[in-house]
């Protein structure tokens, strides 16, 4: 595990009355799942943090664990979200934490992983797949029980979509093509690392990917140039700011070269 605000296993606590402002808040998405957002941390992500409930295995299936807390705001007091899921009421869910007294035991997906991995199903009925294209090691989770599709950053609305030097638009746009055939034409949802949640998949799938080949065909200008990490990188927002990219201007120029000219 990467991020200690929510450890592993999970030991029996005596659930108290939460009193202190947390740098999360929880409203439920589907009867099992819940989405928690880190409203208030320092690099102004606000990241979505997806929690699903898994009764029968006695699990909180954890995606992505967001900035750990960390906030310059000296009013917030709860920055561990082990913590908040333990001790602090949720509206959405009766009025009680999510994870009363930590009772039940954590399992992390975190979407930007270590490593490559194959596709692969768990004991907890989701499918993991490796998704890259944003970055090399990303990931992406099917529940196909309640037809919901969690992306991580590969793709959201109304904020940047950022590459770093790693990534690839090459890539990104075969992993775009995969989950849109997940997808397939059954109502679905996505839900994304950042601003995105329960929105149709397949219109926001085939959206982003519109607007990513008119940036290799040029219908989309350059908004702005700048240097970022030892590279020019380029910043591009289409018309109405749906949908906006930034990556290093390498990766344009290569998916132009390999994309438009297969």
């Amino acid at each position: 595990m990467e991020d200690d605000s929510v450890e592993k296993a999970s030991t029996h606590r005596q659930p108290g009355p939460c009193t202190k402002k947390a740098a999360f808040k929880a409203t439920r998405l589907t009867p099992t799942v819940f989405l928690v957002n880190e409203h208030s941390d320092i690099y102004d992500e606000r990241p979505f943090i997806y929690v699903k409930t898994i009764s029968s295995a006695n699990t909180l299936l954890i995606l992505d664990t967001g900035c750990g807390g960390a906030t310059d705001k000296p009013d917030i007091k709860i920055t561990s979200l082990r913590e908040f899921l333990e001790t602090c009421d949720v509206e959405d869910n009766e009025g009680k934490p999510l994870n009363v007294g930590g009772k039940m035991q954590y399992v992390i997906v975190l979407t930007d992983y270590s490593t490559p991995t194959p596709n692969y199903s768990t004991s907890l009925g989701v499918v993991v797949h490796h998704t890259p294209g944003h970055t090399p090691d990303e990931l992406a989770l099917w529940d196909e029980s309640e037809r919901m599709l969690y992306v991580g950053d590969t793709v959201y609305e109304w904020e940047h979509i950022i590459f770093p030097k790693e990534g690839s638009i090459v890539q990104w746009l075969q992993s775009m093509d995969a989950l849109i055939e997940l997808v397939g034409t059954s109502e679905a949802n996505i839900c994304c690392g950042h601003v995105t949640a329960g929105r149709p998949a397949k219109d926001v799938l085939t959206a982003a990917k519109a607007f990513v080949m008119d940036v290799l065909s040029e219908k989309e200008s350059v908004r702005s140039r700048f240097e970022k990490r030892g590279e020019v990188s380029v910043e591009y927002v289409q018309a109405g700011s749906r949908f906006s990219l930034i990556c290093p201007e390498r990766l344009v120029v290569v998916a132009r070269q390999k994309v438009l000219a297969a």
